[in-house]
């Protein structure tokens, strides 16, 4: 998963030194939390190409994040019923967004690839989750305040494909769909 992080970097510092000096494109770097299933804390990089004929209002996206989830396993330490168990990993998006005005800011809608492996421990019991989701629309509003810094809160849905779990998890107490509200505090290159 790193190889595929480092390789989303370089190639969008690639993109961004690669263009004429009047045209370049700019890069918002923003702290996000997104409240989801799994909720994320991270970090999220904008590359906008406003400054390109033909690309106006479009950017391209990379989120990287410490995911957090409650798994509801069944029959942990041999209670009856529901136990709730705590897991946390990581969680990896990257898509494109674009903007309704053709500028860095206002109303935008965005789709992401993502990957998430969240890991769970339980009194000695280990169970790992994992999916991968090429549909997450979401929609939102970039909030510009001076040239470089902007807040910028959102809301969507992501579907997503669940990889067979490892251990106590059976994948079976999580649903395919997920709510997204968001919110970024950012600052522009």
């Amino acid at each position: 998963m790193k190889k595929i992080s480092t390789a989303a970097l370089l190639l969008l510092c690639a993109i961004g030194f690669a263009q004429d000096d009047d045209k370049k494109p700019n890069i918002t770097v923003s702290p996000y939390y997104l409240w989801s299933e799994p909720t994320q804390y991270g970090l999220s990089f904008e590359l906008n190409y406003s400054g390109i004929a033909g690309l106006e209002g479009s950017s391209s996206i990379l989120n990287v994040g410490y995911g957090t989830m409650t798994y509801d396993a069944p029959g942990i330490n041999d209670a009856p019923g529901i136990n709730e168990v705590d897991g946390d990993g990581y969680v990896i998006e990257l898509g494109s967004r674009g903007y309704f005005n053709k500028k860095d800011s206002g109303v935008y809608s965005q789709n992401t690839l993502a990957y998430g492996n969240i890991k769970f421990e339980e009194s000695g019991q280990k169970g790992t989750y994992s999916y991968f989701s090429f549909f997450s629309p979401t929609v939102g509003y970039k909030f510009k305040f001076g040239e470089n810094l902007s807040i910028d809160p959102s809301v969507g849905v992501q579907w997503v494909i669940q990889m067979k779990g490892s251990g106590f998890v059976d994948n079976k107490n999580v649903d395919e769909w997920a709510g997204r509200f968001g919110i970024k505090v950012g600052y522009t290159f």
